[in-house]
């Protein structure tokens, strides 16, 4: 069975591997620039902890929630890979 698309109807054949695996390459990327954006929100709340600023608790949620999700999806994706 295909999917038929407007604008190409070549997307969803079997045939075309090589997207599907060049778009789980950027899931990937997108991931990494996900993670390092977490680390930085990290640091960013320690400082503000350590000055005695308590937004530096919105910050820490934020990035220990961030690296939670994306090592979740990049063990998964290591896990799929293999």
């Amino acid at each position: 069975m295909r999917i038929e698309s407007k604008h190409n109807p070549e997307i969803f054949k079997a045939e075309n591997l090589e997207r599907w695996d060049r778009i789980w390459k950027d899931k990937v990327v997108n991931h990494y620039i996900f993670l390092a954006a977490s680390i930085a929100f990290l640091f960013v709340a320690i400082i503000l902890i350590k000055n005695g600023n308590q937004t530096g608790f919105i910050f820490l949620s934020i990035s220990l929630f961030g690296l939670m999700v994306t090592i979740n999806f990049l063990t998964q994706a290591n896990k799929e890979k293999k």
